[in-house]
């Protein structure tokens, strides 16, 4: 039997996934509520968050989660780019720099383009 927090997972990925981003960040608000450690809901937040500080501050709590994690590491990457496209005097560095994700990585993976097509690929195994 599926669980309230599955069940809002589910309904936010699917918002998430239509560009529905107000309803997807209800569902993983709520999630959040029941479950303040949901490394998917976390990963999902700081996907959806138009604002670079809380990206990464809903990285930091998924790394809080799950240190070690290949798709919080690709997170941090791509929050970390994020905030340094910001305006340069107000970008906050990433807590600890992130080891590169794939082996295979090149200076050019570590651009945001780089960041955000490698947390896309991960994004899916962000799933319950």
């Amino acid at each position: 039997m599926e669980t309230k927090a599955s069940a809002l997972l589910r309904r936010g990925e699917e918002a998430a996934r239509s560009g529905e981003k107000a309803d997807a960040r209800r569902a993983f608000r709520s999630v959040l509520r029941r479950e303040p450690s949901n490394l998917a809901a976390l990963l999902w937040m700081a996907w959806l968050s138009d604002d670079p500080s809380a990206s990464m501050a809903y990285v930091d709590r998924a790394q809080d989660v799950a240190p070690n994690d290949e798709r919080v590491l690709a997170a941090r990457e791509w929050a970390a780019s994020k905030l340094s496209s910001q305006d340069p005097t107000t970008a906050i560095p990433p807590a600890a720099p992130a080891p590169s994700v794939s082996s295979a990585s090149s200076p050019a993976d570590t651009s945001q383009e780089g960041a955000r097509a490698s947390w896309r690929r991960l994004l899916p195994l962000a799933t319950i």
